[in-house]
């Protein structure tokens, strides 16, 4: 058995005790781990800072145990680092390996453009793991859009009987999902419509006469790069995959 006192000290069976002492683990063994969460979490990108904090959560690291979420911000997620997470696979041999709870903190600044390199920070008063709430549900294409856009293409004629259309037409999404966005964009005789979802992107356009029905990679629309609306449907942008 073990009694985990004060100062991070390990009461063994037979009362000897062991502490760890020395400080925080050093930084050339936590850094590894804060850089390594920071290029896990670089993509996809996410909406916000508590979408990071969810996918930090959810590495590797953050599933042993070794790194908490202890700070979301508006622009910026804090993590803590502990070196190694309890074993508790030699637990019935009274030698278990044991880590003091002592941490180094981190701060990733965190947007539309990914992650940046982790930068070393004290820690949070108390730096205890914040509560994250559930990712919302996600949006999602139904199967057989694309023949749904195609056919609206041939007779639209105004933005809100595109939409209309669209959205009658298409199968209703999955258990726990909900419908994509569909919006259109008319200019002279030329409709362009854009239906999203957070599983891909599907855009059509009726230009000279002509309709078309493609999907973009989702590197092409990823924030920086091509839109997923009308504009980019009337341009017919994101036809052709990236090289």
């Amino acid at each position: 058995m073990r009694i985990v006192g004060l100062l991070g000290c390990v009461l063994m069976l037979g009362g000897v005790s062991a502490c760890a002492i020395g400080g925080p683990p050093r930084a050339d063994e936590t850094d590894p781990i804060a850089q390594i969460v920071a290029l896990a979490i670089d993509f996809p990108r996410q909406d916000d800072a508590t979408g990071y904090a969810r996918a930090a959560a959810s590495t590797r690291a953050g599933q042993d145990g070794r790194l908490a979420v202890v700070q979301v911000g508006e622009k910026h997620i804090v993590v803590r680092v502990h070196l190694e997470a309890y074993d508790d696979t030699t637990s019935f041999s009274f030698v278990d390996r044991y880590e003091p709870e002592v941490f180094t903190c981190y701060d990733f600044e965190v947007g539309v453009s990914g992650v940046s390199a982790p930068e070393r920070r004290s820690c949070p008063a108390g730096a205890a793991p914040v509560h994250l709430p559930p990712p919302p549900p996600e949006t999602e294409i139904p199967v057989g859009a694309d023949g749904v856009v195609r056919s609206v293409l041939r007779h639209a004629s105004s933005e809100a009987d595109a939409v209309a259309a669209v959205r009658r037409g298409l199968r209703p999404p999955t258990a726990g999902a909900l419908a994509p966005e569909v919006r259109a964009a008319v200019h002279g005789a030329d409709i362009g419509i854009s239906v999203r979802g957070d599983d891909g992107c599907l855009l059509g356009s009726r230009v000279g006469g002509k309709a078309l029905v493609w999907r973009p990679s989702w590197v092409q629309v990823q924030p920086g790069e091509l839109s997923c609306d009308p504009a980019t449907a009337l341009g017919r942008l994101g036809i052709d995959p990236p090289h």
